[in-house]
């Protein structure tokens, strides 16, 4: 296993962990809240324009006056919109700019690794130290995507997770 997926597997446990100590059984949590899902189908494109304004919180947080830590999980509806545009630049790279639904700027363009299997995974690259991991996932059976970031710091070690759709050729 090369550490490229060896990282993203590691995430992927580290996030699926700490949902499952907020959560206690899913089938049975008050988060519960699974309904049928049915996306247009995308297809192979090499641009996409994804949207979300569903946020998954999850992990450990640290009141730097008390040195008290919680821990816990939220699921919040964003006031405005998070929109990621992701074009595919071939070689296993793709550049995604975000215009960010909190704080209503334009980021600055990243360049993140691409595997294409059953749909797409991209993994951030060159991330500098001390910066989030982040990675995107679309489904483009169904147009479903997910993007993650995790990050630990002396106020919280935590995950989040922006649900939402995408569209193709935008």
């Amino acid at each position: 296993m090369n550490i490229k997926k060896h990282f993203i597997f590691s995430l992927l446990l580290v996030s699926t962990y700490l949902l499952s100590l907020c959560l206690p059984s899913f089938a049975e949590s008050k988060y519960n809240n699974l309904k049928e899902y049915k996306g247009k189908e995308l297809g192979l494109k090499s641009t996409f324009q994804c949207k979300s304004k569903k946020r998954v919180g999850a992990g450990y947080w640290t009141d730097l006056f008390s040195n008290k830590t919680k821990v816990g999980a939220s699921i919040d509806q964003e006031p405005n919109e998070t929109t990621w545009r992701i074009t595919l630049k071939g070689k296993g790279l793709a550049e995604v700019i975000r215009f960010s639904g909190a704080n209503q700027s334009l980021e600055a363009p990243e360049i993140f690794n691409v595997e294409i299997e059953s749909g797409l995974m991209l993994t951030s690259k060159n991330r500098p130290s001390g910066q989030a991991p982040q990675t995107i996932t679309i489904d483009v059976n169904n147009s479903s995507f997910i993007y993650t970031s995790t990050h630990v710091n002396p106020m919280y070690n935590r995950t989040n997770v922006f649900i939402g759709t995408c569209r193709s050729g935008v």
